[in-house]
């Protein structure tokens, strides 16, 4: 998991260059609050199954992302199962029936649907290829600094 710190002039540049959407993610509230079991979650990453050589210069990270409940809670990461047969195909190039590891995912934001907004949740842990479940470890496990919390 990796947390930086950017000033307001790097983060508009980020912007301004295309790097990443027109926006960045502020929370409503830090920490946020605990998922329970049942809320409805997102999250992405690029699994590394779907990145690619482009040319000798540069990678290609196709990106994922899954909508699901949550279906166990701990104290320090929760718990969500990839329903396959429930699977939709919104957009993009790859084939979702493909993806069969979902390594690399790890470190990808999970987001949790609340009061008319997401809230961040979250960040993916690992796969457990067995029970076909994602882990995430609590966005609480970041301190306001964006140290992480052991």
């Amino acid at each position: 998991m990796a947390v930086l710190a950017l000033t307001r002039e790097q983060s508009e540049r980020i912007v301004q260059d295309g790097w990443i959407g027109s926006e960045f993610f502020v929370p409503v509230a830090w920490p946020p609050d605990l998922v329970a079991a049942g809320e409805d979650v997102v999250f992405g990453g690029s699994p590394g199954q779907w990145r690619e050589a482009q040319d000798h210069e540069s990678l290609e990270f196709a990106s994922y992302s899954q909508g699901t409940c949550v279906s166990d809670v701990g104290i320090n990461s929760f718990m969500c199962v990839c329903r396959r047969e429930f699977w939709v195909k919104a957009s993009g190039l790859r084939d979702v029936d493909s993806l069969t590891d979902y390594g690399g995912l790890s470190g990808g934001p999970a987001f949790v649907w609340r009061n008319l907004h997401w809230d961040f949740a979250g960040v993916v842990r690992e796969h457990l290829p067995n029970t076909d479940a994602i882990r995430i470890a609590h966005a609480r496990l970041i301190a306001s600094d964006g140290t992480i919390i052991e």
